[in-house]
């Protein structure tokens, strides 16, 4: 009679833990996507509590919030074969989480990938002007520029490049 018991606790057990395991949260700064085996099943944007088949699907939590990533210094040459060191930093915003997911996974790997895209427009809009255009109030005009060119190759990753 004590086994029974035993077992029908431990079947009890198993069976609340699977069914804990079926139910998870989407708080209102995170949108999630449900994966199973990998791909993806569903976006859910809407915060509250929501519900996945258990030990077969799992979720991958992304931020809806404007990110920051803050590029390490880099020397890029002017027109006039100048070295400028240019501190830069960008703020985005997740969009498209298949996307996202797709080509960069994590904000990690997003930070990589902005590295190479910001170094590469500072290197593209900085190698075209002299030092003294970068001196003058004009140097707004480049910047803008840069914002524009790493605005337009963030779109592929499923970000949205807000500065």
């Amino acid at each position: 009679m004590n086994a029974v018991r035993i077992l029908l606790a431990i079947g009890l057990a198993v069976i609340g833990i699977i069914a804990f395991s079926a139910i998870f949260t989407v708080n209102e700064r995170e949108q999630a996507l449900v994966l199973q085996f990998g791909k993806v099943q569903r976006l859910i944007t809407t915060p509250g509590l929501h519900f996945k088949v258990p030990l077969v699907q799992n979720v991958t939590y992304y931020d809806k919030r404007v990110l920051e990533y803050d590029a390490p210094a880099v020397e890029i040459p002017t027109q006039d074969q100048k070295q400028v060191v240019v501190d830069s930093f960008t703020r985005y915003r997740i969009v498209d989480p298949l996307k996202f997911l797709q080509t960069a996974v994590s904000e990690l790997g997003m930070e990589s990938r902005l590295s190479s895209i910001i170094t590469n427009s500072l290197q593209a809009v900085f190698g075209k002007v002299s030092m003294a255009v970068v001196l003058t109030p004009q140097r707004a005009q480049l910047m803008d520029t840069i914002y524009k060119r790493v605005k337009i190759e963030g779109v592929p990753f499923g970000i949205d490049v807000i500065d």
